[in-house]
């Protein structure tokens, strides 16, 4: 969930990535929500996400240190 991203004190998706990059080691399929509240916010924040979540997944099939 994106909405996070744009939330002042936050900064960071629902659920942030650390949880995401376990997510990715038990399995569990990421897909992207905006929180869009309106149709002008469907699809915001859409290219950090995707940036986010390849990261996370990268990290998720990698051996945990």
């Amino acid at each position: 969930n994106a909405a996070g991203l744009k939330k002042p004190g936050c900064r960071q998706l629902y659920p942030p990535e650390e949880i995401l990059v376990l997510a990715v080691r038990c399995g569990v399929p990421l897909i992207y929500g905006s929180d869009a509240h309106a149709v002008a916010g469907v699809g915001q924040l859409r290219d950090e996400v995707a940036a986010i979540v390849t990261r996370a997944r990268k990290a998720g099939t990698r051996p945990p240190s």
